[in-house]
This record gives C-alpha cells, structure tokens and sequence, in this order.
C-alpha cells in the first residue's frame, strides 16, 4: 500500500520485499502478456536460470513505446553492459537468490533491470506471445521514459563520472 504513485519499478521492488516463493513472476496488469505465457519463464527458471525475459515474436505496444524500448536497451547496452541481444522487458521470472539480492536495494530511484544485470549473469529470454491492449492507455509518458534513461544513467552506470572525470581533465589543462 504505497501512499502514492512511485512508480513501476518502485512497486516492483515493494512487491519483492514480500515475496515468499521460490521465484517471482513480474507481468504487467494489462494483459498484454497473457498469464498462460507464465509457465514458460518458470521452466526456464527451474532448468538453472536465475532470470528469464520474455521476448516477443511482434510487440502490440503504439509506436512511441517501440521506439522508446528500442533507445533504453540500446542506452542498457552502453551503460550496463547489457548484452546487445537481451530485450529487457517488464515481462519476467527471477528466482529467489536474485529477489534477495534486489530487494537489499535501499536507494531511491529503483530499476529492477539495473539490479537484475548488477547480480547476475545467469539469463535467458524466452518467446511469448504479446496480446494488443484491449482496455485503457499505457501509463508510460515521453517524460516517464525519459526519467527512467535519466535513473539508469545516474544511479547505475560509472559512465557518468567516468565522462566527468575525463572532462575534468581536458577542461583544466
């Protein structure tokens, strides 16, 4: 029960603190990834994996979100070491040792990817079915996006004070 809207990864992260199982599944509310994909990214999870993503065949999200999911995996690549070929979606399972791990996050600007990609290395992606959204919009704004790139690259990337030390350097010769 937040006192307001934190945001996605934010109720994530409250959600983790409280869960008990062996592992989680994180699916958004809207039923665009419909819960009977479920059971694939928890055999994965069972065959050893320690996160699986869901990546879709065609993703039935307006045109802006493509573009926008496209730039953060792209901005992910640079700034986490994400591999070039691992779609972070919001769709996912993560077992337990990674829940623990995630929730030790005390910061406040949470980003569930960033700390998945900070614990492990052990990930597959995994083919689901993406459905188009038959009620409501997408909560996800230009100005949201924009805020998460600005949280990946602040508060989990050394990028930033590496290109702030290097500038420091040219700029006091």
């Amino acid at each position: 029960n937040l006192s307001r809207n934190f945001g996605h990864h934010n109720a994530v992260l409250a959600g983790l603190n409280f869960c008990t199982g062996d592992c989680a599944v994180i699916i958004d509310d809207d039923f665009q990834n419909p819960p009977k994909e479920v059971c694939k990214l928890v055999d994965e999870i069972e065959n050893g994996n320690d996160v699986v993503f869901s990546k879709y065949i065609e993703k039935k999200h307006h045109l802006l979100r493509n573009l926008g999911s496209k730039f953060n995996n792209l901005i992910a690549s640079f700034l986490l070491d994400k591999p070039r070929d691992l779609y972070l979606s919001s769709s996912k399972a993560i077992n337990r040792f990674v829940i623990d791990e995630i929730v030790k996050y005390k910061g406040p600007y949470a980003y569930i990817d960033g700390l998945i990609l900070r614990v492990t290395q052990k990930f597959v992606s995994v083919t689901v079915n993406h459905e188009s959204r038959t009620i409501g919009k997408s909560n996800y704004t230009i100005s949201k996006l924009i805020s998460i790139w600005v949280d990946m690259f602040t508060n989990f990337s050394i990028v930033p004070l590496r290109l702030t030390v290097g500038l420091g350097f040219i700029f006091s010769a």
